[in-house]
């Protein structure tokens, strides 16, 4: 009988219901990114300088600037780290 009530209830509640909960949960995550994002904004360990003269540590451990071809060289590694290699196994 319980059984026969639950199944009730949710052809009831049918969408609603689960719009609401996936509504709610849209809620919390976009909370948690907005909250994620300020902390990240309002303790800054770097200055915005990084964006627009990026540098590395050379062979003697000093800041040196990383050239154009250098950058352009590692988009692959860094997309490659972000998204996977899965893409990269299939085409092999």
């Amino acid at each position: 009988m319980i059984t026969v009530l639950i199944g009730g209830a949710c052809a009831i509640f049918n969408i609603k219901a689960n719009a609401l909960l996936t509504g709610a949960f849209l809620v919390v995550e976009v909370a948690v990114l907005a909250l994620i994002a300020w902390l990240g904004f309002s303790h800054p360990h770097q200055s915005a300088e990084i964006l627009t003269a990026p540098v590395m540590l050379d062979a003697q451990g000093n800041l040196a600037p990383v050239s154009l071809p250098l950058i352009v060289a590692m988009v692959g590694v860094a997309l490659f780290s972000y998204n996977g290699y899965g893409a990269a196994v299939y085409m092999a």
